[in-house]
């Protein structure tokens, strides 16, 4: 319930609605089923922080083929926690791959239909 404590503080909604609002989400989100909601948020978190992170200079390298519970004991986490993905964050180092492994924008983003392919500028 804090984060709807705190949208009503900051003028979104009233405190005496608080209770009523964390009901409604709770049952909400409980007819989606619990894996399927945090591989989708994480993936919109991840998404924001990579974007952000290229806007200050940084790469980043979102990794699969972890082992959740090494996880779990390396950072101190609670039994309880979900790792879903790790996000690596650094400065590359040179020199850059001479082929990353990606198609050109050209290839796969189009404008405003599929048969126009994007052009850049």
């Amino acid at each position: 319930m804090p984060i709807f404590e705190e949208g009503a503080r900051r003028g979104m909604g009233k405190m005496e609605n608080v209770e009523k609002q964390a009901r409604m989400a709770s049952q909400f989100i409980d007819t989606i089923p619990s894996e399927a909601w945090l591989n989708r948020h994480v993936m919109i978190a991840f998404t924001t922080m990579m974007l952000v992170a290229e806007a200050y200079g940084l790469d980043t390298a979102p990794m699969e083929g972890f082992y959740p519970e090494a996880v779990k004991r390396e950072f101190g986490l609670p039994s309880n926690a979900a790792v879903i993905a790790l996000l690596a964050l650094g400065f590359m180092k040179e020199p850059d791959k001479p082929y990353g492994g990606r198609l050109a924008l050209e290839e796969f983003v189009f404008e405003e239909n599929y048969s126009t392919p994007w052009k850049q500028g």
